[in-house]
């Protein structure tokens, strides 16, 4: 068995999460790339949760060219990133809870260039020290004390 993926534009993702966000249902929306089917194939478990999603968007450029040479081809890619960002379009503050936790190690640098290049502001919660290293100004440390501002200096 396979992903069955959601052979839409993103336009068409987009207004689908907006209708589950106005009707307040649940949608859990997944951006499957090669690496996720591999995983998927291995992982009945991994397969099912995608396949009873929602939303399943063909996030990896392989997942579209293999979609043409099997002959069924999407309508094109669309990448969680893109996703998120024509949803909730330029916002000026990311809340964010362990923004780097489930990528892959190849995506991690990608994932802290882009938050340090983010223009606004970003609140968030991690235990990732290169993430803390590479993206944060400042470090608070909440605990039953109150805010610590003095909690963490940059390893530089």
């Amino acid at each position: 068995m396979a992903i069955t993926f959601d052979n839409i534009t993103m336009e068409e993702a987009v207004g689908t999460a907006m209708g589950h966000i106005a009707a307040r249902s649940r949608c859990r929306v997944v951006t499957p790339n090669a690496e996720f089917a591999l995983e998927a194939k291995k992982n009945p478990r991994f397969l099912k949760i995608l396949n009873t999603s929602q939303l399943v968007l063909a996030d990896g450029i392989s997942v579209v060219l293999a979609s043409k040479i099997i002959g069924d081809p999407m309508q094109g890619r669309v990448t969680g990133v893109g996703f998120a960002q024509a949803l909730i379009g330029n916002p000026d503050v990311l809340i964010l809870d362990e923004p780097t936790r489930n990528f892959s190690p190849l995506s991690g640098p990608v994932i802290r260039k882009m938050l340090r290049e983010f223009p606004g502001a970003i609140i968030s919660i991690s235990h990732d020290r290169k993430y803390i290293d590479e993206v944060c100004d400042k470090v608070y440390e909440l605990n039953s004390k109150g805010l610590n501002n003095q909690f963490y200096v940059h390893l530089y």
